[in-house]
């Protein structure tokens, strides 16, 4: 590709700083293992999720919030679907993933390690590994927890809205 041409790829700092809705997902020759984990790395440390040691121009590094904000809101916006899904908010679906590390704090080589604990899908858990098994099972293993809609939920649960 080249080192000019490779500038122009997936130039999410520059479009983000631009204004731009950027919408992640996992549905591109780009994203070819359909993990999102592997797309939220790579959009924050600009490294592949491969092993390659270096950085991939750095300089469009995007924020953890923005990345999640990417492939979460943004992506359920480029759907026209923004009312009901992309964030945890009264009225939505909910469609949530458990993970069992906080991607959002731990060591950025980690994030590749994370496994996801539970997904739900319209309120409904469709997938779960050994961790709950139901919602009154994960309610129990959260313990009480605050929900404001546009903030901290709980370790890898988040929502964020523009204000």
């Amino acid at each position: 590709m080249g080192p000019q041409r490779i500038k122009g790829i997936l130039i999410f700092r520059q479009l983000l700083d631009a204004g731009v809705v950027v919408a992640g997902g996992t549905d591109s020759p780009a994203s070819d293992t359909g993990n999102p984990l592997f797309n939220f790395y790579a959009a924050v440390t600009r490294k592949s999720p491969y092993g390659v040691p270096q950085e991939w121009y750095g300089l469009e590094k995007i924020t953890r919030e923005e990345a999640l904000r990417m492939l979460t809101l943004d992506a359920a916006y480029a759907a026209f679907e923004e009312d009901a899904k992309g964030s945890i908010k009264v009225g939505k679906l909910a469609d949530i993933v458990v993970l069992d590390q906080d991607i959002m704090k731990i060591d950025e080589e980690q994030i590749l390690k994370t496994e996801v604990l539970m997904t739900i899908l319209d309120g409904k858990i469709i997938y779960s590994s050994d961790g709950p098994k139901d919602l009154k099972d994960l309610a129990d293993h959260l313990g009480p927890v605050p929900v404001p809609a546009d903030k901290f939920v709980h370790e890898a649960v988040r929502a964020f809205e523009r204000r």
